[in-house]
């Protein structure tokens, strides 16, 4: 049915407790985020400054437990480690886009290798004041490589009717000071631990 999403195969077809992405998996995400949407997460983040992320090239653990609430994480409930390169400019369609690029390892039990994951994405701004965030995922590097030319295939017919300058949007730059606050919170924190 056009329109709808069938959420058991998002799940990997079980749909059962525990089977999410037990298969090798890609999907695509679109997400909008507007200055109300920003504005909101902020607020929330502000509230828990143990929730903010690490920066960029750096590594960021996702604790046990800490799964996410829409059941959507490939990893279920496992520690995550997440390693992102650096952010860069790209041009698609005319538009200037951020991409990023991460590679993610779960914590296996016993000490073994885990499941490995790769995710890219293209952020875009409008001209008013909103991100458009375009991403890839495969829960397997196989997987992830196999589809990653049909997802740049895809991200090459965007459109977006009023785009701006992401490096100058005011949102971007917003969301990049958050970024940063977040991070120097975190150095504080971790500085004020070791000193027990």
């Amino acid at each position: 049915v056009p329109g709808e999403t069938n959420l058991e195969l998002l799940k990997g077809g079980g749909g059962g407790v525990g089977e999410d992405f037990q298969v090798p998996a890609s999907f695509m995400t679109i997400l909008g985020i507007d200055q109300e949407t920003f504005n909101t997460l902020e607020s929330i983040v502000s509230q828990f400054p143990a929730l903010g992320g690490e920066g960029v090239g750096e590594e960021e653990v996702l604790p046990e437990g800490s799964g996410d609430p829409l059941g959507t994480s490939p990893f279920g409930d496992s520690a995550v480690t997440c390693t992102f390169s650096p952010p860069s400019f790209v041009t698609i369609n005319g538009i200037n886009a951020e991409e990023r690029v991460g590679e993610c390892t779960d914590g296996a039990e016993g000490g073994g290798v885990g499941t490995n994951a790769k995710t890219k994405s293209y952020a875009f701004a409008t001209q008013d004041n909103s991100l458009i965030v375009v991403g890839f995922f495969g829960n397997s590097t196989t997987i992830y490589d196999q589809n990653l030319p049909l997802f740049e295939e895809s991200v090459r017919t965007i459109s977006i009717s009023q785009p701006a300058d992401i490096a100058t949007s005011d949102i971007y730059n917003r969301y990049k000071q958050f970024v940063e606050m977040q991070q120097q919170q975190q150095l504080s924190n971790q500085t004020d631990s070791g000193r027990m």
